[in-house]
Protein backbone atom coordinates (compact mmCIF):
# COMPACT_ATOMS: atom_id res chain seq x y z
CA UNK A 1 0.00 0.00 0.00
CA UNK A 2 1.04 3.70 -1.08
CA UNK A 3 1.25 6.34 1.75
CA UNK A 4 -0.90 9.33 0.22
CA UNK A 5 1.49 11.97 2.26
CA UNK A 6 5.43 10.40 0.77
CA UNK A 7 4.28 7.89 -2.04
CA UNK A 8 6.29 5.27 -0.26
CA UNK A 9 5.43 1.78 -0.81
CA UNK A 10 4.10 0.01 2.56
CA UNK A 11 3.14 -3.98 3.15
CA UNK A 12 -0.09 -4.30 3.62
CA UNK A 13 0.03 -5.27 7.05
CA UNK A 14 0.84 -2.24 8.38
CA UNK A 15 -1.22 1.24 9.34
CA UNK A 16 1.54 3.68 9.47
CA UNK A 17 3.99 4.67 6.42
CA UNK A 18 7.42 3.12 7.69
CA UNK A 19 9.02 6.17 5.95
CA UNK A 20 6.66 9.44 7.02
CA UNK A 21 4.63 7.95 10.11
CA UNK A 22 1.14 8.54 8.35
CA UNK A 23 -2.07 6.73 8.77
CA UNK A 24 -2.38 3.84 6.36
CA UNK A 25 -5.82 2.58 7.09
CA UNK A 26 -8.09 5.47 5.87
CA UNK A 27 -11.88 5.17 4.83
CA UNK A 28 -12.94 6.08 0.99
CA UNK A 29 -13.89 9.21 2.00
CA UNK A 30 -10.44 10.24 3.69
CA UNK A 31 -8.10 8.98 0.82
CA UNK A 32 -10.83 10.96 -1.36
CA UNK A 33 -10.82 14.39 0.47
CA UNK A 34 -7.23 13.54 0.30
CA UNK A 35 -6.36 13.69 -3.09
CA UNK A 36 -9.17 16.18 -3.85
CA UNK A 37 -6.44 18.62 -1.37
CA UNK A 38 -3.68 17.35 -3.41
CA UNK A 39 -5.25 17.78 -6.69
CA UNK A 40 -6.25 21.11 -5.43
CA UNK A 41 -2.78 22.33 -4.60
CA UNK A 42 -1.37 21.63 -7.66
CA UNK A 43 -3.77 23.46 -9.61
CA UNK A 44 -2.85 26.42 -7.22
CA UNK A 45 0.59 25.85 -7.81
CA UNK A 46 0.08 25.34 -11.86
CA UNK A 47 -2.13 28.56 -11.80
CA UNK A 48 0.51 30.91 -9.90
CA UNK A 49 3.32 29.90 -12.18
CA UNK A 50 1.38 30.38 -15.55
CA UNK A 51 0.43 33.77 -14.03
CA UNK A 52 3.16 34.79 -13.19
CA UNK A 53 4.69 33.64 -16.63
CA UNK A 54 2.21 36.09 -18.59
CA UNK A 55 3.14 38.93 -16.36
CA UNK A 56 6.67 38.54 -17.06
CA UNK A 57 5.85 38.15 -20.62
CA UNK A 58 3.90 41.40 -20.17
CA UNK A 59 6.64 43.40 -17.98
CA UNK A 60 8.77 42.38 -21.21
CA UNK A 61 6.63 43.50 -23.96
CA UNK A 62 5.79 46.22 -21.80
CA UNK A 63 9.50 47.15 -21.79
CA UNK A 64 10.00 46.43 -25.63
CA UNK A 65 7.21 48.69 -26.40
CA UNK A 66 9.21 51.58 -24.38
CA UNK A 67 12.53 50.87 -26.05
CA UNK A 68 10.98 50.92 -29.57
CA UNK A 69 9.48 54.40 -28.59
CA UNK A 70 12.18 55.78 -27.21
CA UNK A 71 14.80 54.94 -30.31
CA UNK A 72 11.89 56.12 -32.73
CA UNK A 73 12.62 59.50 -32.15
CA UNK A 74 10.29 62.08 -33.57
CA UNK A 75 8.77 62.63 -36.72
CA UNK A 76 10.39 63.86 -39.44
CA UNK A 77 10.45 67.49 -40.20
CA UNK A 78 11.49 67.89 -43.68
CA UNK A 79 8.81 66.95 -46.86
CA UNK A 80 7.60 63.52 -47.23
CA UNK A 81 7.95 61.95 -50.55
CA UNK A 82 4.67 59.44 -50.94
CA UNK A 83 5.43 56.43 -53.61
CA UNK A 84 3.31 56.63 -56.56
CA UNK A 85 0.84 53.79 -57.39
CA UNK A 86 2.28 52.48 -60.69
CA UNK A 87 6.25 51.66 -60.33
CA UNK A 88 7.13 54.02 -63.66
CA UNK A 89 5.86 57.13 -61.98
CA UNK A 90 7.32 59.55 -60.36
CA UNK A 91 6.74 60.05 -56.69
CA UNK A 92 4.41 62.63 -55.18
CA UNK A 93 5.75 65.56 -52.74
CA UNK A 94 3.60 66.50 -50.08
CA UNK A 95 4.21 69.39 -47.59
CA UNK A 96 3.29 69.57 -43.94
CA UNK A 97 1.97 72.68 -42.75
CA UNK A 98 0.69 73.67 -39.53
CA UNK A 99 -2.23 76.89 -40.09
CA UNK A 100 -3.02 79.33 -37.49
CA UNK A 101 -5.81 78.95 -35.50
CA UNK A 102 -9.03 80.38 -35.82
CA UNK A 103 -9.82 83.78 -34.37
CA UNK A 104 -12.38 83.37 -31.44
CA UNK A 105 -16.05 84.69 -33.02
CA UNK A 106 -17.70 87.16 -30.42
CA UNK A 107 -21.14 86.64 -30.52
CA UNK A 108 -23.63 88.69 -29.05
CA UNK A 109 -25.62 86.70 -26.33
CA UNK A 110 -29.56 86.89 -26.58
CA UNK A 111 -29.42 89.35 -23.80
CA UNK A 112 -27.29 92.36 -25.84
CA UNK A 113 -30.00 91.38 -28.92
CA UNK A 114 -32.75 92.85 -26.70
Amino acid sequence: MNCLSCGHGNPATVTYCQKCGGRLDLTADQITASLLDKAKGEQARSTEYYARQALFFGIVLFLIGIAVFLLAGRAPEEDWKIPAVSPAAKYLRYEYKVEKPLPALDLPSPEEKK
